[in-house]
């Protein structure tokens, strides 16, 4: 599903690039325009993986040079400020404090025929930045030079590190939109000179931060260069995300928690070097079917509420572990605090509630669902330790509070 986001995001910044330079049209210059790109780009990025992963290691070294100059791009541009009229018009201005104080008070709007609030904004945001940290996590051991001697301590630094420049990043970029572009603009020149470019009472504004998505193509000092940046950030995720699916299941299928049917039929390995074909298959269909709904606001939602589930069940797995204490959970992590991981995961079933409380309780009851059947099926594996354990655990707290209570009862009795 996250490769489908970044696939949609990434031909909403084609079909926009296609419209302002030539106004080119596919079918209708919307969704089904943003359909038949995400197709062909899902295609091209399912041959890159099929080549292995040799190729599509080279392709996101490529791709991360090309982010790194679109990004230095868009803080030239904003220090340079307006080239022309038309920028102006547009809404951006340059650098202005009070603009930026402007900006910086919340100002909800309805778009799509939903008026937005916090929660409707974080559903989109969440899931790209929450990627980006992930992504940056799984370099932990280029970062952290000790991951080979002590990966407990290299794999928290790396996170740490990780959350740090996305936050940084993320926020950089939200800032300096903010202090450089207007919330809302014609677009029109005439209106600039005549002073009416910012008046959406009586003019239609379709630029500024509120409607132009490509404001940092508008804010860069070359526009192409973001609108290739924008592609090599969205097919580089898309590319990691197609790779690590198929993997994942690989991994599911080896425990043998789920029926052959369910999961270990995708798993099957073909060849030599025993490449997972079907989960590729399976990957790209899922992939498809979210890239053909063609909304990023859509997918977004939907991811968020994955995303969160999965930081439940993550959570709630910790608490449960600190609890029974199992032979070999030893946290060696400073700030780790039990407590922690319980609040945490309450805190992503209430996040999950109010994005959207159909699509959580769907999520909660497809959860509970797999839950089930690796708990009706009782697998011989690895996890048994922790199951019995928690039982034993029960078992013996209970005992305890029996005794104290007949010890209680004996001492009122005399």
């Amino acid at each position: 599903m996250d490769c489908s986001l970044n696939v949609v995001g990434f031909s909403q910044a084609v079909q926009d690039m296609m419209k302002e330079y030539g106004g080119v049209i596919i079918v209708d210059g919307g969704i089904n325009d943003i359909r038949i790109i995400g197709t062909i780009t899902l295609i091209f990025i399912s041959a890159i993986c099929g080549l292995g992963a040799k190729y599509e290691t080279k392709m996101k070294d490529v791709m991360f040079v090309i982010m790194m100059a679109a990004f230095t791009n868009f803080i030239t541009g904003s220090i340079m400020g307006p080239s022309t009229e038309a920028e102006e018009a547009r809404g951006f201005i340059g650098y202005s404090i009070d603009l930026l104080n402007e900006n910086w008070k919340p100002g909800y709007t309805v778009t799509a025929g939903q008026m937005q609030n916090f929660i409707t904004v974080f559903s989109v945001y969440f899931p790209a930045s929450i990627v980006s940290i992930f992504k940056q996590t799984g370099i932990s051991k280029q970062v952290t030079f000790d991951f080979a001697q002590d990966p407990n301590k290299a794999i928290p630094k790396g996170t740490i590190l990780a959350i740090i420049i996305c936050s940084i990043s993320y926020a950089g970029v939200a800032i300096i939109c903010a202090a450089t572009v207007t919330r809302a603009a014609t677009g029109i020149v005439e209106d600039l000179n005549n002073g009416t470019n910012l008046n959406c009472t009586i003019n239609e504004c379709n630029y500024g931060l509120y409607y132009d998505y490509q404001a940092m193509a508008l804010v860069s000092a070359f526009g192409p260069l973001n609108y290739v940046g924008c592609f090599a950030a969205a097919l580089s995720s898309a590319l990691s995300d197609f790779v690590s699916c198929p993997a994942l299941l690989e991994v599911i299928a080896a425990d043998k928690l789920y029926p052959y049917w369910m999961v270990g039929f995708w798993g099957k390995g073909y060849g030599p070097s025993n490449k997972p074909f079907r989960a590729f298959a399976f990957t790209f269909v899922l992939a498809m079917a979210f890239v053909l709904i063609a909304e990023l606001d859509v997918i977004a939602l939907l991811i968020s509420n994955l995303f969160l589930a999965t930081f439940a069940l993550m959570n709630f797995s910790t608490f449960h572990v600190s609890l029974i204490k199992p032979i070999g959970w030893r946290p060696t992590f400073k700030y780790y605090n039990t407590w922690l991981s319980l609040l945490t995961g309450i805190l992503s079933i209430a996040c999950m509630m109010l994005i959207s409380l159909p699509t959580a309780m769907i999520t909660i009851a497809i959860v509970l669902f797999f839950y089930l059947v690796v708990l009706y099926r009782s697998p011989v594996s690895k996890f048994d330790n922790i199951y019995r354990r928690g039982k034993l655990g029960i078992i013996h707290a209970s005992a305890d509070l029996s005794g104290r209570v007949d010890q209680h009862s004996t001492t009122g009795a005399h």
